[in-house]
């Protein structure tokens, strides 16, 4: 994670794997392939959380190199990463409100060779 201070305020920047939880003003991107961004928010309480994630669950890391922590690596996991950050923060989840990106389709990863789920896919029914 990259914290910036920039012109117009801080920026946070996301790396596979990893999320941010804040009840500051902030701007937290990424960028996205295949892998997805779940971006939450309290409107009442003002906390918002974004997460980063590869893969829907360990299942699909077959041939694909340990570059990550395993924490928020899987979106099983990076899930509950972020809304547990944020319920430490104060928010509701009755009040949360999402959207998500990402989930592009790709031939350069398949889940296997006769299998046409690619990550994006499969990470999109997850999420």
């Amino acid at each position: 994670m990259i914290v910036r201070e920039e012109p117009y305020g801080k920026r946070v920047i996301l790396f596979p794997g990893e999320y941010c939880v804040t009840d500051r003003k902030v701007r937290i991107s990424t960028l996205l392939g295949s892998c997805v961004s779940a971006c939450l928010y309290d409107p009442v309480n003002r906390v918002v959380g974004m997460n980063h994630f590869l893969l829907s669950n360990k299942r699909y890391t077959r041939d694909m190199p340990m570059v990550i922590s395993e924490a928020g690596r899987y979106g099983i996991h990076a899930m509950e990463l972020t809304i547990n950050g944020m319920l430490g923060l104060g928010a509701l989840k009755k009040y949360l409100k999402a959207k998500v990106c990402g989930g592009s389709s790709s031939s350069v990863m398949r889940e296997s060779r006769d299998s046409f789920h690619c990550v994006g896919e499969v990470n999109c029914r997850f999420i």
